[in-house]
C-alpha cells in the first residue's frame, strides 16, 4: 500500500510508504511515547526506521491513526490456572 504522505526532515522529504510496526518507548523519567517502524518509499526494507511520534507531521500521524483503526485488534491474554 503506497502512501504520498511525507515525512519532513532537514529540509530532506521523505515519503512514506507503509507503517510496519509500533513498540511503546519508556524514558527514564517514566514517561512513555510510541515510536513507528517507517517504511520508507524508494528504500529497501533494511532501511525502515523507527520514528517518534513527536516526530512525525500532522499527515503522517493522520495516515498512522487511520491505519490502527482498520488493523484488528489483539485479545487480550486469559490467565490460565494450572
Amino acid at each position: 500500500m503506497q502512501t504520498r504522505l511525507e515525512q519532513r526532515q532537514q529540509r530532506d522529504v521523505w515519503i512514506v510508504e507503509d507503517i510496519l510496526d509500533a513498540r511503546p518507548k519508556r524514558y527514564s523519567d517514566g514517561s512513555t511515547t510510541m515510536e513507528y517502524l517507517i517504511k520508507w518509499e524508494g528504500y529497501s526494507s533494511e532501511n525502515s526506521s523507527w520514528e517518534s511520534w513527536n516526530t512525525l507531521t500532522p499527515e503522517v500521524k493522520n495516515f498512522v491513526e487511520s491505519k490502527r483503526m482498520k488493523t484488528p485488534q489483539r485479545k487480550p491474554r486469559k490467565n490460565r490456572r494450572r
